[in-house]
């Protein structure tokens, strides 16, 4: 059999390099995500200022690993507690007001006549609503987030820093 000399050294380099690699990029991708947070809060339209608060929490930012060992960051209402906090139908509510509505005329009620030829109302019929416009706040700070993760020069300086501690720099 053959062997190769160095082979256990240069895989125990190579597993410390990705683990300080994941390290340092998970700290960089948490700080983004903190901050789109913050952004998304900020923007968000104030009318009662539930949603600020509900948001702000932070329960509203998790991390998660899958059992292929990937990170995933979750930003939103994450617990059913957080989804019914809000009056006028929980966070439901903020999604009317990222995207708007649509005008919604008003219904009558319906009429009918008995036996005797009267006319009756039946039904309560249904109230209009007005068109509202949107106000996004999600969209553009989930926007602003990619666009810096994108050009996150700090993923280069944790490269960097893999390398050094895993013994491997140029």
């Amino acid at each position: 059999m053959s062997h190769i000399e160095g082979v256990e050294q240069f895989l125990r380099n190579l597993k410390a390099f990705g683990e300080a690699a994941e390290g340092q990029l998970h700290e960089a991708l948490k700080l983004e995500f903190e901050a789109c947070q913050r952004e998304a809060v900020d923007l968000i339209p104030v009318d009662s200022g539930q949603g600020r608060a509900v948001l702000s929490q932070p329960e509203a930012l998790d991390v998660v690993k899958d059992g292929d060992g990937n990170t995933w960051f979750r930003f939103g209402f994450l617990t059913p507690k957080m989804r019914n906090t809000k009056k006028r139908g929980g966070a439901l509510h903020l999604y009317w007001v990222e995207f708007g509505t649509k005008f919604r005329p008003p219904k009558p009620a319906g009429t009918k006549r008995d036996k005797r030829g009267r006319l009756r109302k039946v039904g309560k019929g249904r109230r209009g609503s007005p068109a509202r416009p949107a106000q996004p706040w999600f969209r553009p700070a989930r926007a602003n987030l990619l666009r810096r993760v994108s050009e996150l020069r700090s993923a280069v300086a944790a490269i960097q820093a893999a390398k050094r501690a895993a013994g491997i720099e140029n």
